[in-house]
């Protein structure tokens, strides 16, 4: 019988709940990381030691294709997918499916992790949901804010958490 194993996808940082509940429940840890150790360590400030310590097995690459190759290499019960940051969402779905474990639709990952796609959605639906826009120059700033009082949240599309967020008070 094969040990039971959950796969963590980007469990950053110094405190993973998830990982904590597996490590209870007697799984092993398999721990995704997709983006560049250089990335992880420099940009994102993670200690790439500590993190290898805290897994059980640890994975560094961004491609499904590569991912599933290690995977099958460590001959495990895998019983989840958990995507622990929003960087793994997609990924997470994406080896979940291919797995056969339950996971998010593969074809709503992008509306999960675009902020316009998902405000469109839940507007389109029928649900209330904040002003939004694509701003590509400052003509679109202006008609913007000449409807829209401040404070504005400017947001990236794709950014994480409060990755690249500005409150911003003036068009300044």
């Amino acid at each position: 019988m094969k040990p039971q194993a959950v796969i963590l996808v980007n469990p950053l940082g110094g405190l993973c709940e998830f990982r904590n509940y597996a490590m209870e429940a007697g799984l092993l840890i398999v721990s995704v990381y997709t983006p560049e150790k250089d990335t992880l360590s420099k940009r994102m400030g993670q200690d790439i030691d500590a993190l290898v310590r805290a897994d059980h097995h640890s994975i560094f690459h961004s491609q499904p294709g590569q991912i599933l190759q290690a995977l099958n290499q460590l001959n495990l019960d895998y019983k989840a997918v958990i995507p622990c940051h929003e960087c793994g969402a997609e990924v997470s779905a994406v080896l979940a499916n291919i797995l056969g474990l339950t996971h998010n639709k593969v074809a709503d990952m992008l509306a999960a992790r675009d902020k316009r796609i998902m405000r469109q959605r839940v507007a389109s639906s029928g649900l209330r949901s904040p002003a939004f826009t694509i701003i590509h120059n400052e003509e679109e700033i202006d008609r913007f804010i000449s409807s829209h009082a401040f404070p504005l949240v400017v947001k990236t599309p794709l950014g994480g958490g409060t990755s690249n967020v500005y409150v911003c008070r003036s068009k300044q």
